[in-house]
């Protein structure tokens, strides 16, 4: 599985331990991207009470049926969301004046996982105060 995302919304949401992400963003991802005839999905996704919700899937093939009713059962939409909101998520820091800046996360970072986890359910736990 491989994904592109872009931003679609400005508005950040801020999260538990000084973790910020954007309310709004859009990815897009190939599942079977190796098969000459790969499933595109398009996720446009919302966070709204603490949690990330998938408000819009689009699923797309070339293959000559289409794609049927088993394989988008089969299309991991919750993962494909954690796997990518990592990429979305900041820390808030402060520059030498004192004002707030936004620092992408590093790969490294302990936090963020969970964080993450959190937000699309894997681990019951309120995560905005929105």
């Amino acid at each position: 599985m491989t994904a592109e995302s872009y931003e679609r919304g400005t508005e950040w949401v801020n999260l538990d331990a000084g973790y910020v992400i954007l309310r709004r963003f859009d990815l897009d991802a190939t599942v079977n991207d190796e098969a000459p005839d790969p499933i595109k999905v398009k996720i446009k996704v919302e966070i709204r009470d603490g949690r990330a919700r998938a408000r819009e899937v689009c699923v797309s093939s070339d293959r000559p049926l289409g794609v049927g009713s088993v394989t988008l059962k089969s299309i991991p939409v919750r993962d494909m969301m954690a796997h990518r909101m990592r990429y979305f998520l900041h820390q808030i820091d402060f520059d030498e004046k004192g004002a707030p800046i936004r620092v992408p996360v590093p790969d490294d970072d302990e936090g963020a996982p969970i964080i993450v986890k959190k937000l699309v359910g894997y681990v019951d736990a309120p995560t905005v105060a929105s």
